[in-house]
C-alpha cells in the first residue's frame, strides 16, 4: 500500500486496520450491455466497493479506480485508459469536499465519470477495477454502442399558457424518510392528485444525492427500478439531476438519462436544480466548472434529440441571469476570476429545450433574475417562461410564526408557520406575466420528517408513536413521506391550478407584450454592478416601481467576505418577495447585447440611465399611467385581473380599485386580507372570480375576500360552495354587487353573468 493510499484511507475513511476482508469487486451501472448512446450521451457508472457499519466497528472504502474503454472486447485496442478518483475529491486527486462530511462521501457507492472528448461513433467495451492497494479485478467487459445522432424529435409534451406545467419535488427520496421502498409511496402521491388537473400535473422525482451506501439510508434498487411503476402507470415525470453544492461525481449520469429517455416515454425532462446557480463549485475551482458546464450543455442537446425539457433554476446570486443569457468577454472582465458561463447562441439553438425557471424565493434581488429571463423570452430568445418556489423563502427571511416581530439571523430552515397561500402568491407572480411552467422544489416541497399532518389539530404527529411533533417540523409542504396529501395542496394549490388551466387566466405573450411598455439595456456582463444582495445599480429601478421597504445599502464585497453568514442585513430586500405596486407590470432587462424587442413598440433605456428614484419614475410614469388605486399589487392583462395582498408577514388589510378596460363588468374594487388573493377573468358574457385566503393563523379579520362590482345591470350570482357566501347585495343607484365569501373551506369561485 503507498503512504497517500495509507493517508486516503485513515483520513477519509476511518479504516478499522488492514485486518478487514476487503472485496474490491466493483459492480458496474451504467451503460449496461446493449445500451445505444448518443456521442453527447457517454459517461460511465459504477458503484464503488466499501463497508460502513454505524457503530464504526468496521468501515473502510475505495478511492481509485481504472477505467478503460476499448474498440475491442479484448481491450487491445484502448479508446480511453483513464485513472478515477470516487466522490469527495476533486479532479486534481485528493482533497475532500468541504461542504460535506468525509463519511458521507466515503461511503457514496456511485461514482460518475464523463469523458470530455466524445467517442467516434462504433462499437466499444468498458470495464473498470479499483486501483487501491494491489488493485482489484476488472469487472466483465460490457459492450455498447455509439452514435453521432443529433437530430432533433418535437417536443414530448408542448406547453402554453393554455396548457401550463406544475412539476412537484420529491424530496429526499434516497435518504431513507421514504422507507426502504419508495415507489408505492410514489404512486399513493399520484393517485392523491384530483383527475381533471393530471394532465397538468408532473412529478420532479429526484436522483441528485442518489448512491447512498444502504447501511446509511441509501436504497438497494436501482434508479430505473425506482422510476418504471411510474412509466408502467403513465405518470409525467421529471428527473432531478444534481443537488446544491454537490460533488460532481454524483450528478445523474449522462448514459442513464439517454436511457430513461428512450425507455420512458412518460418522462418530460430533467429538472436541473440548484447547480444551475453556479455549477456547484465553479467561483472556486473553474477545472470543476468546465467539467459540469460540459455537463450541462450535454444534457440539453440529449434533451433536444429526444424532445424533452431541461428546466434552469436559481440565478439569483452575483447577477448569474446576466451571465447566463448574455454574451461574454472574460478577458476584458473587471472581475477577478470571471469566466464564460453559456454561449447565447447555444441558448438560442435550444430555446425550445430550456425552460428558464428563476427561483422568486430567494431574497438576494430575485427580482432581477426574474426581469432578465422575462426580456430573454420578449425577445425570442428563449420559447418558454418558467418559475420556480419554494418555502426557503420564509426562513431565508427570517420568518419564524406568522406575524412574529422577532426574526431569526441564521437561515435555519423552518418552514412550519409559511402560510400555505404564500405558495399560490409566489406563483401568481409568473402567472400574471405569460408563464406555462412551474415548479415546487425541495425540502419545502414534501416533508423531510417521519410524520403526517393530522387535520384534527392541525399539527404535524409522529407516525410510528402517536406523539406530537415540535412547531418546527415543516407543514408547508404538499406530501409527507408516506405518500399523504397536505392542506397546502389539496387547499390552494389544487385550486389553484385548477381555475388557472380551466378557466385559462394565463395571458399569451402577445396580450403581455401590449402591457410591456419599457426595456432596460444592462451593458456588457462583465461590467461591475455593484452588489447583488440589495439589487446593486439596479436598486433605484426596483425601489421606484415594484417598491422595496426598508431597503438596507449592503457593501459589494460582502459575499466575498462573509459578511452576510455573520451579519444578515435585518431589513430590506431581505423580507421583499412580493411587489408593492403592479403599476409597472413585469419589467424586463434584455441580456447583453440585446438592443430590442422584435415587434414590440417599447421605449429602450440603458441601465446606466436609471441611476436614481427620479430618473426612474420621470422615465417610467409617462408610459404606465396610474389606472389602480389602493393599497393591494393589482395586475390586468388581457381581460385578467390578478390581485395579491403585496405584505409578505404583515397584518394590514390592503384595498383596490380598479377600472376594468372590457368585458361584462366595468370596475372591479374590494379588500385582500393578508395571505390572499383574488383572480378575475372579466369576458363579455361573464365574469369568473377565484379567490383563496390562507385559514389558519393570527387572523384578526374574517378570513373573507369582500368585493364590488359594478355592472349595467343586475347579474345572476353563483358561489361555490354555496356555503361561503357569507353576504350579497345589489345597489341599483350605483349599478354595483357587493358580494363577501369566506374561506374556511378554501378556496371559492363565483360565476357572475348578464341576465
Amino acid at each position: 500500500m503507498t503512504r497517500k493510499t495509507v493517508l486516503v484511507c485513515a483520513l477519509l475513511a476511518g479504516c478499522a486496520g488492514d485486518d478487514l476482508d476487503k472485496d474490491f469487486t466493483i459492480t458496474p451501472l451504467y451503460p449496461a450491455e446493449g445500451w445505444e448512446l448518443t456521442d453527447v450521451g457517454v459517461s460511465f457508472s459504477w458503484n464503488r466497493p466499501n463497508h460502513y457499519e454505524r457503530d464504526k466497528s468496521e468501515r473502510w472504502t475505495t478511492h481509485r479506480f481504472q477505467v478503460q474503454v476499448a474498440h475491442d472486447g479484448d481491450f487491445s485496442d484502448l479508446a480511453l485508459n483513464e485513472t478515477r478518483w470516487a466522490v469527495g475529491h476533486d479532479t486534481a486527486g485528493f482533497d475532500p469536499h468541504e461542504s460535506y462530511d468525509s463519511t458521507t462521501l466515503n461511503h457514496w457507492r456511485e461514482t460518475m465519470w464523463m469523458p470530455p472528448e466524445m467517442l467516434e461513433p462504433g462499437s466499444y467495451s468498458w470495464r473498470v477495477r479499483v486501483k487501491d492497494d494491489e488493485g482489484g479485478p476488472w469487472t466483465e467487459p460490457i459492450a455498447f454502442e455509439v452514435n453521432d445522432d443529433h437530430s432533433r424529435e418535437p417536443l414530448i409534451r408542448p406547453l402554453s399558457p393554455e396548457n401550463p406545467l406544475f412539476s412537484f419535488d420529491m424530496y429526499d427520496l434516497d435518504g431513507g424518510g421514504w422507507g426502504e421502498d419508495p415507489r408505492e409511496l410514489l404512486a399513493d402521491v399520484w393517485e392523491s392528485i384530483p383527475a381533471d388537473i393530471q394532465d397538468n400535473v408532473a412529478l420532479a422525482v429526484p436522483h441528485e444525492y442518489w448512491g447512498k451506501d444502504p447501511s446509511i439510508d441509501g436504497l438497494e434498487i436501482t434508479f430505473e427500478e425506482l422510476v418504471e411503476p411510474l412509466n408502467e402507470r403513465d405518470v409525467p415525470t421529471m428527473f432531478k439531476v444534481g443537488g446544491p453544492d454537490g460533488d460532481f461525481q454524483w450528478f445523474m449520469p449522462l448514459a442513464l438519462i439517454e436511457r430513461l429517455y428512450q425507455e420512458n416515454p412518460n418522462c418530460l425532462g430533467v429538472v436541473t436544480g440548484e447547480n444551475t446557480w453556479a455549477y456547484v463549485r465553479a467561483w472556486d475551482e473553474p477545472e470543476v466548472h468546465k467539467q459540469e458546464l460540459l455537463w450541462l450543455q450535454r444534457v440539453v442537446e440529449l434533451s433536444a434529440k429526444y424532445g424533452r425539457y431541461v428546466v434552469m433554476g436559481e440565478g439569483s446570486y452575483d447577477f448569474l441571469m446576466e451571465k447566463f443569457l448574455g454574451e461574454e468577454n472574460p478577458e476584458d472582465s473587471e472581475i477577478d476570476g470571471d469566466f464564460e458561463w453559456m454561449s447565447p447562441d447555444f441558448i438560442r439553438d435550444h430555446k425550445d429545450t430550456i425552460i428558464w425557471a428563476p427561483k422568486n424565493n430567494i431574497m438576494w434581488s430575485q427580482h432581477h433574475a426574474d426581469s432578465i429571463v422575462f426580456g430573454a423570452w420578449l425577445a425570442g430568445m428563449t420559447t418558454h417562461l418558467g418559475l420556480w418556489s419554494e418555502a426557503w423563502y420564509w426562513s431565508d427571511a427570517g420568518f419564524t410564526e406568522v406575524f412574529s416581530e422577532t426574526y431569526q439571523t441564521d437561515y435555519d430552515a423552518d418552514f412550519s408557520h409559511m402560510p400555505y397561500a404564500l405558495w399560490s402568491q409566489m406563483q401568481l407572480m409568473s402567472a400574471s406575466k405569460g408563464a406555462s411552467f412551474f415548479h415546487f422544489g425541495g425540502e419545502s416541497g414534501v416533508i423531510n420528517d417521519s410524520a403526517e399532518y393530522h387535520p384534527e389539530t392541525d399539527s404535524m404527529v409522529s407516525f410510528d408513536e402517536g406523539e406530537m411533533y415540535p412547531e418546527d417540523v415543516p407543514v408547508s409542504g404538499m406530501w409527507d413521506m408516506y405518500g399523504h396529501v397536505m392542506p397546502a395542496f389539496e387547499r390552494y394549490i389544487a385550486p389553484l391550478i385548477r381555475a388557472l388551466v380551466h378557466e385559462q387566466l394565463i395571458p399569451s405573450k402577445d396580450e403581455v407584450m401590449e402591457q410591456v411598455q419599457v426595456a432596460i439595456r444592462p451593458g456588457p456582463v462583465e461590467t461591475p454592478k455593484g452588489s447583488f444582495t440589495c439589487y446593486g445599480e439596479y436598486a433605484p429601478l426596483y425601489l421606484a416601481t415594484y417598491g422595496i421597504e426598508n431597503w438596507v445599502d449592503v457593501p459589494d464585497d460582502v459575499y466575498d467576505n462573509e459578511y452576510l453568514d455573520d451579519n444578515p442585513p435585518p431589513t430590506g430586500c431581505r423580507y421583499d418577495l412580493l411587489p408593492a405596486s403592479g403599476r409597472y407590470y413585469w419589467l424586463p432587462i434584455l441580456p447583453h447585447p440585446i438592443e430590442s424587442i422584435p415587434g414590440a413598440d417599447v421605449a429602450i433605456f440603458e441601465r446606466t440611465e436609471l441611476d436614481s428614484w427620479r430618473s426612474v419614475r420621470d422615465a417610467l410614469d409617462p408610459l404606465y399611467p396610474e389606472r389602480a388605486t389602493g393599497s393591494a399589487h393589482v395586475i390586468e392583462v388581457g381581460g385578467r385581473v390578478f390581485i395579491t395582498n403585496s405584505h409578505e408577514n404583515t397584518n394590514i388589510v390592503q384595498d383596490f380599485d380598479v377600472p376594468l378596460s372590457a368585458g361584462l363588468a366595468q370596475n372591479l374594487a374590494g379588500e385582500v386580507q393578508p395571505h390572499a388573493y383574488v383572480l378575475v377573468r372579466n369576458d363579455d358574457e361573464r365574469v369568473f372570480v377565484h379567490a383563496n385566503a390562507n385559514h389558519n393563523g393570527p387572523y384578526t379579520d374574517g378570513r373573507q375576500t369582500d368585493l364590488r362590482v359594478r355592472l349595467d345591470a343586475e347579474p345572476t350570482v353563483v358561489v361555490t360552495p354555496a356555503s361561503a357566501a357569507s353576504s350579497r347585495s345589489w345597489d341599483a343607484a350605483s349599478s354595483t354587487l357587493s358580494l363577501t365569501v369566506e374561506h374556511s373551506l378554501g378556496a371559492v369561485e363565483i360565476i357572475l353573468a348578464a341576465q
